[in-house]
């Protein structure tokens, strides 16, 4: 069956890039080609399901980056219709979808942003792509594709369109890097009977520690005498010791811990003149245990919310009158047995009348 012309070449864009990499044992460039080809070839799919969602007659205006407003004589009203030959990128067209009830799932988004991350290091970097890091886009593109040829999106079954050869192979490294991921992650169990490591760390090494030579993110675990610990690159071969992955842990957790107190900020904070005339009052404030900008307490909940630390004042509500005390009232409650401000106030009050001033 004939395709329109865009969805066939974003068919012809993915089985490229499977040529691509099947090419790249002989010669690694064709990695980077097989990079743009599926980057090209998902996002055609995204502006396809756009354009079979644009009304009849409107010059596909929904893959369109300019639109006009026309009279159509057929239904004798004005309608929108796509201007020019320009069609929107990635972000216009995720924003398009969601409107007309079609949102990316998360698996598309990561197989998007991860070929978007090559691409540029790519073209404004140096990028030394591994085979496993192939792998690792691949897959991750595999369930992207499935899902937007399915039936929520275009409808269309793989193994028809782009062929069952294409079909199969992206299957294959699926699986093979399903398997990997594995074999890793059972390699990490045995490190932690050595280690005695924590979830989180556990977690950064399965899902956010990588070569900084190659970007692959799979490792032979070497175990040394006296507990020494080397982990080896499976994509390039370098060797990265116990102290340096804690080194790259240490920095991965500064990097998340800057992005939940802007995070945090946002949600937590609000304008001058937001305070002046809603009454809002800042629910953050800096946490005296990890001194980071990552306290929050509001009328739920009172907490630091660094997974590094947790810290929660001993007193969240006052001790005397069992009001919930103010954020600027926490760290004074600590120190004075839990009173609120109005509380302590009495008390001083209180005490300052008993005392005996005739002398």
């Amino acid at each position: 069956m004939p395709y329109d012309p865009l969805f066939q070449n974003a068919i012809n864009a993915i089985k490229l890039a499977i040529e691509d990499y099947q090419g790249a044992s002989a010669d690694n460039k064709r990695y980077l080609s097989a990079i743009r080809n599926l980057h090209v070839g998902i996002l055609l799919l995204l502006k396809e399901e756009l354009r079979r969602l644009s009304p009849v007659n409107s010059n596909d205006v929904l893959i369109m980056k300019n639109m006009e407003m026309k009279y159509d004589p057929s239904c004798g009203q004005i309608i929108c219709v796509g201007k020019g030959r320009n069609t929107i990128g990635y972000q216009e067209a995720v924003e398009r979808l969601g409107i007309m009830g079609k949102p990316l799932s998360p698996n598309i988004k990561t197989a998007i942003e991860n070929l978007e991350k090559e691409r540029n290091d790519i073209e404004h970097k140096y990028s030394t792509t591994s085979q496993i890091t192939m792998d690792s886009i691949i897959s991750d593109a595999t369930i992207a594709i499935a899902e937007l040829l399915g039936e929520k999106y275009l409808n269309e079954p793989p193994a028809d369109c782009l062929d069952d050869e294409t079909w199969i192979e992206m299957q294959y490294i699926t699986d093979l890097y399903n398997k990997m991921k594995k074999d890793y992650e059972e390699e990490l169990k045995k490190l932690n009977t050595v280690k005695q490591i924590d979830s989180r760390l556990f977690n950064f090494l399965c899902n956010d520690f990588f070569c900084s030579n190659c970007a692959t993110d799979f490792f032979r675990i070497d175990f040394g005498k006296n507990g020494s610990v080397v982990f080896h690159c499976l994509g390039c071969g370098s060797e990265i010791s116990w102290n340096e992955m804690l080194v790259c842990f240490s920095t991965w957790k500064n990097a998340n811990l800057a992005i939940l107190e802007d995070s945090l900020k946002e949600e937590y904070t609000f304008p001058l003149l937001d305070k002046i005339y809603n009454g809002k009052e800042d629910c953050l404030t800096k946490c005296p245990k990890c001194g980071r900008n990552t306290y929050v307490h509001t009328d739920k909940e009172s907490g630091c919310k660094n997974p590094d630390c947790g810290y929660v004042f001993e007193y969240t509500e006052c001790s005397l009158c069992g009001t919930r005390l103010e954020i600027y009232e926490l760290e004074e409650a600590s120190e004075n047995g839990g009173l609120c401000s109005a509380c302590l106030h009495d008390q001083e009050k209180d005490t300052l009348d008993d005392l005996d001033f005739d002398d």
